[in-house]
């Protein structure tokens, strides 16, 4: 069966899957979606609208039409600066929502729902979020190199750069791609993003014990 969307803008929020998953934004929501159908795995991917205030969301989440049925409830957070603060915020609003949380990453709780959190890093760092995923997937193909010379190009000309450079490579990657003006699930469909790189396969790890 195909994927399930719900949250965000999304008027219909109702829970139809017993195997749900809550991402951050949209980005994070097409992409898990994207890496679910290529498994062919049957879930529900949540909308959360941001990191902020996910105690209080989940706790709505819980007194969702069809909240009753889920089984099984992931959670995927960036850990931006600090992976240990990230799940531990996640956990302690699994806690104020009165589900039971989990002791460490990856890990199905006994409770019911069971739950699990990843918190998304770069590969082998602490800190981080998806674009840093991304990036690694296509480290070494074509372009990429290119990327680093670019920015600093640009920064000794003058141009003040974002703060999160891990958006503005990926898009610079993109830009110069079959689809330049693709957003991150086209390119992900369009294998512009290897979505079967090992630097997916924490996620995958996730989404597979959660329909199991």
């Amino acid at each position: 069966m195909p994927v399930t969307y719900s949250g965000g803008n999304r008027q219909d929020r109702t829970i139809v899957e017993s195997r749900l998953v809550a991402v951050e934004g949209a980005d994070d929501q097409y992409l898990v979606g994207v890496i679910a159908n290529q498994l062919e795995l049957t879930l529900q991917v949540h909308q959360m609208q941001g990191k902020e205030e996910w105690g209080a969301k989940i706790e709505l989440l819980t007194r969702t039409e069809g909240f009753d049925q889920v089984r099984r409830f992931g959670l995927v957070r960036d850990a931006d600066l600090d992976s240990a603060a990230a799940f531990a915020s996640v956990a302690q609003a699994l806690r104020n929502a009165r589900l039971t949380a989990p002791t460490e990453q990856l890990s199905l709780t006994a409770g019911n729902p069971q739950t699990a959190i990843y918190i998304v890093t770069a590969p082998g760092a602490n800190s981080g979020e998806l674009e840093d995923l991304c990036l690694s997937a296509i480290e070494g193909e074509v372009g990429y190199s290119c990327i680093q010379p670019y920015l600093d190009c640009a920064s000794a000309q003058g141009r003040v750069l974002p703060g999160k450079l891990s958006k503005a490579k990926l898009h610079a990657y993109i830009a110069v791609s079959r689809l330049p003006g693709a957003r991150l699930r086209e390119a992900a469909l369009a294998n512009i993003i290897p979505i079967g790189s090992s630097s997916f396969d924490r996620l995958t790890s996730l989404m597979r014990s959660i329909c199991q």
